[in-house]
């Protein structure tokens, strides 16, 4: 009895021990399969205060962040991640080590664990509210089913070091991660992974954000890293005029860079070839520890325009005397009475003298610059001007001439004018003119007639029962459109509508509406009792709905009623009666209608 309390006292001894180390955050023998065995030297001294790294892997959607931004914690300690989705996203899964999904172990917002005693690689999804995400990277591991463990080894590398999360004591189907350290103007050039036996075959590495991982497979590895020289890209910087190539676009420090090419667009000259904001020499420079960016400077060369006098015209460039190759030049040519421009005429100043083509627009001109100078000159004739008849509707005419120099005269004929309209002069250049002919000034000229409508009346016969009235007034022109108003006593409606001129013509009447003739006209209007008229309701088919009326056929002033009949998740909107919208489901009948409605989606509130 005595020997079995003081076992069980040494047994709640050894518990009690094994709870004071324990902490408040996640464990990590719950968060991660990969976290055994750290690849660290074990003859380490326990009681040196050892960190180990936290990385977090970039993910879209939202962030994860460690609380004070701290990057490396000692074992134990509780380590903090703070998680946030962007709008619209929310958090699927996140994991260490590429354990176990620890979603549910997030509260508002955050994480906490226990620092284990390697390094921590966290990784994170976030998907769009309401649904599931079908990534499980990092791959969930599995145990092997017999318990079996590998090992992987490190191979020797120059210009760098690297390290494994884990050395040995690796189950197949284990995430093992590569951290690697280059030396200085070094980077990773390979990571390189190959099975210890079935003939040494690779195994699929992957890159992340700050390392490398790969899946541990049912055997030992071997495990390599190939480091490389930083080499830098050299960028030409694009500059209008010029274009510059060099015997290579990356290079590491130290090595010498040529300029194997210089062209130079049409116009243009080198002024000088700089490296980082640095002119260099002989066309070649030292790579730097850094990018480089060549850049040509180049300046545009001027070229002169001399102008050739001319006694008859001025001839003046808009933009002065020099240009730049390309350039559009602008020239105007102020010609003498009785002369007119013919041709501006542009020659190179060479050797084998060019003339270059000059687009005329009137007294002016424009040209495009060549890559020299230039002389310009003008061609003169004698001036003929035109004679244009402007077209006037309501009158024709005919004129002599077409052109005409100054002097010469030029006569009207064959006038003839449309009912309803009145010559009362002709004007040449808005100046009236005398007996239908003129004299030739010294410019272009428009003739132009000058005419008037003649004004015609409507009267309005008087009538009974109603009142009859003119949209647009008593007065019209010959073909213009009057349109009757008409408003009949209550309970009368419209009998006859005739329109008679004075010479007593009848004039044609359609929907109220008719052509004013050439002469006055009168127009007289009957209404007789409404009493007894049916008046039809039609109901047109409509979108989302039907709808029906109190009654198809009434009387005069008669209100209907509509009733609208929506489909399922529709409702009204309103009705239309004769493609007008009206308020509320009403209307009195004063004739044949048409009545539809419309229908819109019905809206719900989410609580």
């Amino acid at each position: 009895m005595k020997k079995s309390k003081f076992i069980l006292a040494i047994l709640i001894f050894l518990l009690a021990l094994a709870t004071v180390g324990c902490s408040s955050g996640v464990n990590v023998n719950d968060v991660s399969k990969n976290s055994s065995g750290t690849g660290q030297d074990s003859s380490l001294s326990t009681t040196e205060e050892k960190s180990y790294s936290i990385t977090v892997e970039n993910a879209d959607n939202g962030t994860v962040t460690t609380e004070g931004g701290i990057t490396k914690a000692v074992k134990g300690t509780n380590v903090t991640f703070v998680i946030s989705a962007n709008a619209d996203y929310e958090l699927d899964w996140i994991k260490i080590n590429g354990g176990n999904n620890l979603k549910s172990s997030v509260k508002s917002g955050k994480l906490t664990i226990a620092m284990p005693a390697t390094d921590v690689v966290v990784s994170v999804y976030f998907c769009k509210k309401g649904e599931k995400n079908t990534s499980s990277y990092p791959p969930y591991q599995e145990s092997s089913s017999k318990g079996e463990t590998y090992s992987a080894e490190i191979l020797n590398c120059e210009n760098g070091t690297f390290r494994l999360s884990k050395y040995s004591n690796i189950k197949a189907g284990e995430t093992v991660y590569v951290y690697a350290t280059p030396e200085t103007n070094y980077v990773v050039k390979n990571v390189k992974v190959t099975t210890k036996e079935n003939n040494s075959q690779n195994i699929p590495v992957v890159k992340n954000a700050e390392n490398w991982s790969f899946t541990m497979p049912a055997c030992s590895v071997n495990v390599s890293v190939e480091f490389e020289i930083q080499k830098y890209s050299i960028n030409v910087e694009t500059t209008e005029g010029v274009s510059v190539t060099l015997d290579r676009n990356i290079a590491s420090e130290g090595e010498t860079v040529k300029i194997t090419g210089v062209i130079l667009d049409v116009g243009y000259r080198l002024v000088e070839i700089k490296v980082n904001g640095q002119t260099i020499t002989n066309n070649e420079f030292v790579m730097p520890a850094s990018f480089a960016t060549v850049e040509a400077v180049v300046e545009k060369i001027e070229y002169t325009v001399d102008v050739i006098s001319n006694e008859n015209a001025e001839i003046t460039l808009t933009g002065g005397l020099k240009y730049n190759y390309a350039d559009e030049v602008s020239v105007t040519v102020l010609v003498n009475q009785g002369y007119k421009l013919k041709n501006i005429i542009v020659t190179t100043q060479e050797e084998n003298a060019q003339t270059i083509a000059v687009n005329l627009n009137g007294n002016s001109g424009t040209f495009t610059m060549p890559a020299c100078s230039v002389s310009i000159s003008v061609e003169l004739e004698k001036q003929v001007y035109t004679v244009t008849a402007k077209k006037v509707t309501g009158v024709s005419y005919t004129v002599d001439k077409t052109t005409a120099t100054v002097g010469e005269t030029v006569t009207i004929s064959n006038v003839v004018t449309d009912t309803g309209i009145i010559l009362k002069e002709f004007r040449v250049n808005e100046q009236k003119i005398e007996s239908n002919s003129f004299v030739m000034p010294a410019e272009n000229v428009t003739i132009e007639p000058i005419i008037e409508k003649t004004v015609y009346t409507v009267t309005i016969a008087s009538c009974e029962n109603g009142s009859v009235n003119l949209k647009d007034g008593v007065n019209y022109n010959y073909g213009d459109k009057v349109v009757l108003v008409l408003s009949p006593a209550t309970d009368y409606q419209l009998d006859t509508v005739s329109v008679k001129t004075d010479s007593g013509k009848t004039v044609e009447v359609s929907n109220l509406t008719f052509t004013m003739p050439a002469e006055n006209v009168t127009v007289t209007v009957t209404f007789k009792t409404a009493a007894g008229q049916k008046y039809t309701i039609t109901v047109s088919s409509c979108q989302n709905g039907t709808v029906s009326v109190s009654d198809t056929s009434v009387s005069y002033n008669t209100k209907v009623t509509f009733t609208a009949n929506a489909n399922i998740g529709y409702e009204l909107d309103y009705f239309l009666v004769d493609g007008a919208k009206i308020s509320g489901n009403t209307y009195t009948v004063t004739k044949d209608i048409t009545v539809t409605a419309v229908f819109k989606a019905k809206t719900f509130t989410l609580t």
